[in-house]
């Protein structure tokens, strides 16, 4: 064991001195090693060995021995274009901190990235290698700059989720109409880059050839009146353009617009035990004057309002719906009372005097709140006989 022992010392010193060396590397009082102390294994100290050196060796069966060397067994200085790097390693160049790095000494590539100097190169921080807190995009890798456009859903590089577009210099909320698509927010205004409605019917267009409308509130619509549509009426409500002709309701027919009704009437609200039924052709009347034309057959001048909201005063049946007035016939047949009058409410009734089941209104005590088909008030429905 002992012998064995003897024989591998010498490797042991060799490779203990080996890496002294090395260790040596960064003291500036560096002494150059000889052949006894170098090995093949890279290193750089920027100093040449002496290249001189002896040594002796016993060991148990072994004899004398000496020898001099001619440095052959020595690495030499990291080449012309290289640095030592962190482990004694020869390379191009390596990250030395904030300043210039190591092996980057031309003005231009002062960043070392992946052994090679470049000025500056994407990162994964907020801040790209080379650039600066007010400039913090590398851009090809030449320079830096506060934001750069780029493709895709997400913020421009440099930007935030806030002021996601960048035009070189700065970032804001939006530089063209397509980067605005929340809401009724859909144009971007060309001075303070945020996201505003429209201001025009012409910009509307722009967005979709449908609207041709740029509404009060900055929405664009399909009208805003009967002049956007056509020759048909426009929905208040909805601000698109009614499916009627112009000038076509009658009395009591279901309308969207004033332009639906025939004969200057209007379309307002019908209201059933304080719940809108829905919109009607109506004449206008005025409260208490009698002017209504059906006042003698079911119908009242009452107070409601237009189907744009505007309060107004109009002709309607004065204790039931359109639908429960126009059902209220001998000759609509029902099989009950849902049969009758407007769908989900209690309207009309289902009666039959005479054996025959029909549908008819409720008209208090007076014949004159009973339509033309049924004019008889009997306990309190409309009916055709007394």
């Amino acid at each position: 064991m002992m012998a064995i022992f003897l024989r591998l010392l010498p490797l042991l010193l060799l490779a203990s001195a080996a890496t002294a060396c090395r260790e040596s590397v960064a003291n500036p009082d560096f002494i150059p090693c000889d052949s006894s102390t170098c090995s093949d294994g890279p290193y750089c100290d920027g100093v040449p060995c002496d290249g001189g050196g002896e040594g002796e060796g016993e060991g148990e069966g072994e004899g004398e021995g000496e020898g001099e060397g001619e440095g052959e067994n020595c690495i030499p200085p990291c080449g012309a274009l290289e640095v030592c790097g962190p482990g004694n390693i020869c390379v191009t160049c390596y990250d030395g901190g904030p300043d210039r790095d190591p092996g980057c000494e031309e003005v231009g590539t002062p960043n070392c990235l992946g052994e090679i100097c470049v000025f500056c190169a994407d990162a994964d921080g907020a801040i790209d290698l080379g650039c600066t807190e007010d400039d913090p995009v590398c851009v090809d890798g030449t320079e830096c700059a506060p934001c750069v456009a780029e493709e895709g859903p997400d913020p421009d590089a440099g930007c935030d989720n806030k002021r996601p577009f960048c035009d070189g210099i700065t970032c804001w909320p939006c530089l063209a109409n397509a980067d605005c698509v929340k809401g009724d927010l859909l144009f971007c205004d060309p001075e303070n880059h945020t996201c505003r409605g429209c201001e025009t019917g012409t910009e509307c267009e722009t967005r979709d050839a449908d609207n041709h409308a740029c509404l009060g509130n900055g929405t664009c619509a399909q009208c805003d009146d009967a002049a956007d549509c056509g020759g048909r009426g426009c929905d208040p409500r909805t601000n698109t353009c009614s499916a009627t002709p112009l000038n076509t309701v009658s009395r009591c027919g279901a309308c969207v617009s004033d332009e639906d009704c025939s004969g200057g009437r209007l379309c307002v609200v019908v209201e059933w035990e304080d719940n809108e039924v829905g919109t009607y052709c109506a004449e206008t009347c005025v409260l208490g004057a009698g002017d209504c034309p059906l006042d003698d057959f079911g119908y009242d001048c009452v107070e409601t309002v237009g189907r744009g909201g505007a309060a107004q005063n109009a002709c309607l049946p004065g204790l039931t719906t359109c639908e429960g007035y126009q059902d209220a016939n001998p000759d609509h047949e029902c099989v009950g009372n849902n049969s009758c009058g407007a769908p989900g409410f209690d309207d009309g009734f289902c009666i039959a005097p005479e054996g025959t089941l029909h549908c008819t209104c409720d008209c208090g005590v007076d014949d004159a709140n009973c339509p033309t088909p049924l004019p008889h008030c009997v306990a309190s429905r409309c009916q055709e006989n007394l």
